[in-house]
C-alpha cells in the first residue's frame, strides 16, 4: 500500500467492496454528493460531528480517490478488507470453526459487515462456519429416543447391544435380509413360549420395518451413533466450570467418521450448555499443563503447610520443656 489511510472512502460512502467492489462510476459520484449532503445535516448536532466535518472538508480528496484514471481504490478495497483479515489471522491455531457470535464481535470490532466476516472465512481453508443444522440434526434423533423403547427393552432381555450383534448371534447379517428370511425364523419361534423367544419374535418385527424401509433403518443408525456421542458430550459436562480442549472432538469423529459433524455438534453442546472450549490442536496440553501446574501448586502449599506444622511443634515441645524447667527450678526445688 503507497500510502497510511486514515479514512477509507469506500467505508465511509458505504459502498460495496467486497466479495465485488463497486467499480461503476456514475453510481460512485451519486453516492459522495448524497453523502455531501448528510454531512452538512449532521456535522450540526451529531454527537460525532468533527468526523462529518473532516469528510466535508476531504470532499476533493474523496472525489480524486475514488474516481478518475488515477484512483486508488484497489488500495481502499486492500485496507478495508485488512481489520478483518488480521483479526482472523489472530485466530488462526485457537479457531477453525467461527460460530455466530465469534462473526458479531469481529464484525463489531473492524466495524465491517457480518457478511464481509463470514466471506473471508469461508475463503480461508483454515477455517469453517458453525453449522447450527448439523446440531439441530443430533438434538432431533436424540429427541426421538422414546422412538426406539421398545428395540432397546427387547435388546435388553436378549443382552444384545443392537439389532446388529442381535443378528450376528444368530448367524444373520441386515444386508441379507429380506421378508422371507425374517418370516422363517419367527417361525422357528412359533411353539416356543418364554421370555427370550418372545422378545426375538418381536425384534424380528421391528427388523422388519427397517428391511421396508431404509429411511426407518438410516434414522435408527444414525440414533446408534449419537447415543454413544450423547454419552460423550455428558463427561464434557463435567468441566463446565473450566475450559474443555480438544480431545472430545477427537472421540467423537472416532464414532461419526466425520470430523466436521464432531466439530459442530461438540460446538453446539458447548454453547447451549455455556462450557468454554479450545479446539486448537495445543489445547489439550495448555489444559494439561494448567492441571499440572495447580496441582504443583498445591504440592508447595502442602509441603509450606507441613514445614509450619513441624516449626509450631518444635516450638510447643521448647515452650513445653521451658515449663517444666521453670517447674522443676522454682517450684519443686523449693
Amino acid at each position: 500500500m503507497s500510502k497510511e489511510i486514515k479514512d477509507n472512502w469506500f467505508v465511509v460512502l458505504e459502498l460495496d467492496f467486497y466479495p465485488k467492489a463497486e467499480e461503476n462510476e456514475e453510481i460512485i459520484r451519486n453516492r459522495i454528493e448524497e453523502k455531501k449532503s448528510e454531512w452538512e445535516r449532521r456535522k450540526v448536532r451529531a454527537y460525532n460531528k468533527e468526523n462529518f466535518i473532516r469528510y466535508i472538508n476531504s470532499y476533493e480528496t474523496i472525489k480524486k480517490e475514488m474516481l478518475g484514471s488515477n484512483n486508488i481504490r484497489k488500495e481502499l478495497i486492500e485496507d478495508a478488507l485488512a481489520p478483518v483479515d488480521n483479526a482472523l489471522k489472530m485466530g488462526e491455531g485457537s479457531i477453525k470453526v467461527f460460530t455466530d457470535d465469534i462473526i458479531k464481535k469481529i464484525s463489531r470490532e473492524t466495524k465491517r459487515s457480518e457478511k464481509v466476516v463470514r466471506q473471508r472465512i469461508m475463503e480461508n481453508p483454515n477455517f469453517e462456519l458453525y453449522d447450527e443444522t448439523i446440531y439441530n440434526d443430533y438434538l432431533d434423533i436424540i429427541k426421538k429416543k422414546a422412538d426406539f423403547e421398545v428395540i432397546e427393552k427387547l435388546l435388553k432381555t436378549l443382552n444384545s447391544e443392537d439389532i446388529y450383534s442381535f443378528l450376528s448371534s444368530q448367524n444373520l447379517k441386515f444386508e441379507t435380509l429380506d421378508n422371507s428370511v425374517i418370516n422363517k425364523e419367527r417361525k422357528k419361534l412359533e411353539n416356543l413360549h418364554n421370555n427370550i423367544s418372545s422378545a426375538k419374535y418381536k425384534l424380528y418385527s421391528q427388523i422388519e420395518d427397517m428391511v421396508n424401509n431404509n429411511e426407518e433403518k438410516q434414522k435408527y443408525d444414525k440414533y446408534l451413533k449419537y447415543s454413544k456421542v450423547m454419552k460423550e458430550l455428558n463427561y464434557v459436562k463435567i468441566y463446565k466450570n473450566g475450559t474443555v480442549g480438544i480431545k472430545p472432538v477427537q472421540n467423537i469423529k472416532k464414532i461419526l467418521g466425520n470430523e466436521k459433524e464432531a466439530t459442530n455438534i461438540f460446538i453446539g453442546f458447548c454453547e447451549e450448555n455455556n462450557i468454554a472450549y479450545n479446539l486448537s490442536d495445543n489445547s489439550d496440553t495448555a489444559i494439561a499443563d494448567t492441571l499440572n501446574d495447580e496441582n504443583e501448586n498445591f504440592k508447595i502449599t502442602s509441603d509450606n503447610k507441613q514445614t509450619n506444622y513441624i516449626i509450631r511443634y518444635a516450638v510447643a515441645l521448647a515452650v513445653f520443656a521451658l515449663g517444666v524447667f521453670i517447674i522443676n527450678t522454682y517450684f519443686i526445688g523449693i
